[in-house]
């Protein structure tokens, strides 16, 4: 009888451990959770530039727009030539079809 009272008091406090890893495990989950909720509700950016305004017809905004836009169609090769665009020399009100083999290799 001794025996079998040790082993239940075993398996007992094998559950009991594995309840408090839980909790313990829930607790550090809940609290990390909160701590970052906390975090981020006081994440606030300064007002170092309060005297800052940009006006929607800036010439200087404007002249930015106009190099970074140059830039990046340079940069890819855009033409808006419909000669060019058009490779294959389509009517305008054409819709081509394809069949696998030239998608394919046209996509090459």
């Amino acid at each position: 009888m001794n025996l079998l009272s040790s082993q239940t008091n075993f398996s007992t406090t094998q559950g009991n451990q594995e309840i408090m890893k839980r909790i313990t495990l829930f607790f550090l989950l809940f609290t990390a959770g909160t701590v970052a909720n906390a975090a981020l509700q006081n994440d606030t950016v300064p007002n170092t530039a309060g005297d800052l305004k940009i006006t929607a017809d800036d010439p200087a905004m404007q002249e930015i727009d106009k190099v970074l836009m140059a830039s990046y169609l340079n940069h890819f090769c855009f033409s808006a030539d419909p000669n060019l665009l058009n490779a294959y020399g389509y009517a305008p009100d054409q819709i081509p079809t394809f069949s696998p083999e030239i998608t394919a290799q046209r996509m090459k």
